[in-house]
């Protein structure tokens, strides 16, 4: 298989959590770390197969390449326990997954203004266009309407930075809109709800919560990349601007409770 027919696979069977299988194994050693101690060993290695599954499309010497990557980098390691050799994670292997897997934050400090980022970039620097665009997507910005984002928390330091660190032309503005402003006929919490797609995540969460919360015993790997490619894709607002009746906290309690 080549390797762009590789991160395809990957990335579908992940919800494009990983695009990688060395990721992917990195990430169920991970699972399984966070489980040992409090789950038979069957369970655990069911953890193991369930993982693997994941990756029934690629052969064998693939998988182990990737996990002799893993070993040579230090991400992995093999260990001997009661006569049986098995991986384990890394301190750095558990800082690379942390880097790569979402995580859900109880504290949002918030200046009570929303903030909007318009630019203007000459038409032959379309690829730092590009790249500005992208790089306000990954801060979680939102966009408003052609060359306008928004966002609630305070861009203009790492903006700033961004845009000297890739030398980017033209003119690029940040500025502040107080918390009952609105933009056209949207009052702020309307225009929030639609820019940054609240009710679709309102229906993804509930739908994760009604499925897992009375069957917890379903493969964790699972369980597990289908709540994180959920919350990649909530910008975690501040609970001031959230839905009254957002239930992402309530998800985040249902998949503490299964990893308990």
């Amino acid at each position: 298989m080549r390797k762009k027919d590789i991160v395809k696979t990957v990335a579908l069977a992940t919800g494009d959590i990983f695009g990688s299988i060395a990721d992917v194994f990195l990430f169920q050693t991970f699972l399984v770390y966070t489980i040992a101690g409090k789950h038979t060993q069957y369970e655990i290695d069911s953890a193991f197969q369930n993982a693997q599954l994941l990756l029934s499309d690629i052969n064998h010497r693939t998988i182990a390449r990737s996990v002799y990557t893993l070993c040579a980098n230090h991400l992995l390691k093999r260990v001997t326990k009661n006569g049986r050799r098995e991986l384990e994670i890394t301190e750095s292997g558990k800082r690379r997954i942390n880097e790569l897997i979402p995580s859900y934050k109880t504290k949002r400090p918030w200046d009570g203004y929303l903030y909007l980022v318009s630019y203007d970039i000459p038409t032959t620097h379309n690829n730092d266009r590009n790249m500005l665009r992208q790089y306000l997507h990954r801060i979680g910005c939102a966009l408003l309407q052609e060359s306008l984002w928004i966002t609630p928390y305070n861009p203009h330091g790492i903006v700033e930075n961004f845009i000297k660190e890739h030398d980017i032309p033209g003119t690029i503005l940040v500025s502040k809109l107080g918390k009952d402003g609105s933009i056209g006929d949207e009052n702020t919490q309307t225009m929030i709800n639609r820019v940054y797609g609240l009710e679709g995540l309102k229906n993804r969460y509930e739908a994760f919560i009604k499925q897992y919360r009375n069957h917890p015993h379903m493969p964790l790997t699972k369980i597990a990349l289908d709540y994180y490619a959920i919350l990649r894709d909530d910008p975690q607002l501040p609970f001031d601007l959230e839905p009254s009746d957002f239930p992402a906290k309530k998800a985040n309690e249902v998949f503490q409770i299964i990893l308990q």
